[in-house]
């Protein structure tokens, strides 16, 4: 039997590590707030979301927004907790 070589992607999935992420994590994790940026008195502000890399079939995708499995499984905590 002849050896196979098996290439993976070299952006690999966060979770499964087989197929290619091309997907982003987008659970909000926090809010980020910077003074002169683009200037004196000027305000930026953005959003930090999780980022975790992941394939489509290790994504949840809920109203247009993708999510990892460990965020998937905080939303679900944080519902059950209500």
């Amino acid at each position: 039997m002849p050896d196979t070589l098996i290439k993976l992607p070299e952006n690999r999935c966060y979770f499964c590590g087989k197929r290619e992420a091309t997907l982003l994590c987008d659970k909000v994790k926090g809010e980020i707030r910077a003074i002169d940026v683009g200037g004196p008195g000027v305000l930026s502000s953005g959003i930090i979301t999780c980022d975790k890399p992941i394939c489509e079939k290790c994504a949840t995708h809920i109203d247009g927004a993708d999510y990892c499995p460990d965020c998937v499984e905080k939303l679900k905590n944080n519902i059950r907790r209500r």
